[in-house]
């Protein structure tokens, strides 16, 4: 399984990672990349088509915002599966425009 991190928190990737490395020891086909906004994370879906099974995608974000990001991804990859970070309830709507499987 390959997942993808997308946020601009480094405290926030580091606790992600650190869930990932636990489950690893289960799960030990599980990859993972981290990109720290939302235009890194398109040039991988430019250059490699369904790179990543699961988003793991931070809402607010300088230059693009998660939502936004998950929505040009949404144009590459219709299965992936996307989360969304945020300490904001505000932005649990604009959750279901990009089919978040979860918020």
């Amino acid at each position: 399984m390959r997942i993808a991190i997308v946020d601009d928190e480094i405290e926030w990737i580091n606790q992600i990672e650190d869930l990932l490395v636990e489950l690893k020891r289960t799960y030990s086909d599980i990859e993972w990349d981290v990109f720290f906004n939302g235009s890194q994370i398109l040039k991988q879906y430019c250059q490699e088509r369904r790179p990543y099974d699961v988003l793991i995608i931070d809402m607010e974000m300088p230059q693009m915002m998660g939502v936004e990001t998950a929505l040009k991804i949404r144009n590459y990859d219709s299965n992936v599966h996307i989360f969304f970070l945020t300490n904001y309830k505000k932005y649990v709507f604009d959750s279901f425009k990009a089919e978040a499987l979860d918020y």
